[in-house]
């Protein structure tokens, strides 16, 4: 459950992460009010949430089959609530900055307009559908992934000696 849980707030921070490379410079007041509103209008935190939601069957599913199914069940609400209350307002506040720092001011507010306008306003409308699709696509081609992983592993060590479990053929 725990692989679980973190694979789903990796993918999380992935879909809603804006750009990792992020100048140096400290951002005016303008351009922190302006990725204010570019957050906002983005619906960054109900987007991130969304992306959430889609990954919750997964997480759902990973949950020990030894547990009730009430117990499966406060663990997914509580892996939402926490991630809700303790992740999503500081990568918010944290994101305000990185916005404000790599988009100079005409930037924020042409993206800003874009999100406001009935283009920007389709694409989030219709969001949650894709990252659900989206969430049940990555979660078809994971285990071939983890396969591959484990393989690629066992050709560069003992597998059997370090205690790592050989991949089954699929």
């Amino acid at each position: 459950m725990f692989k679980i849980t973190l694979r789903a707030m990796a993918v999380l921070l992935l879909l809603a992460a804006p750009t990792w490379s992020v100048a140096e410079e400290t951002p005016s007041a303008r351009q922190l009010e302006l990725a204010d509103r570019l957050l906002r209008a983005m619906q960054v935190e109900t987007q991130s949430m969304s992306a959430l939601d889609a990954m919750l069957p997964a997480i759902a599913g990973g949950v020990s089959n030894s547990l009730t199914p009430e117990y499966q069940k406060l663990i997914v609400e509580l892996t939402r609530d926490v991630i809700r209350d303790t992740l999503v307002p500081p990568m918010m506040a944290r994101f305000r900055v990185v916005y404000a720092k790599t988009y100079s001011e005409a930037e924020l507010i042409g993206i800003t307009q874009f999100y406001e306008g009935p283009l920007g306003r389709a694409m989030l409308a219709k969001n949650p559908r894709v990252l659900a699709e989206s969430a049940a696509i990555t979660g078809e081609l994971l285990p071939s992934v983890q396969t591959e992983m484990q393989r690629r592993l066992c050709e560069k060590i003992d597998c059997n000696r370090a205690g790592v479990a050989a991949p089954r053929p699929s």
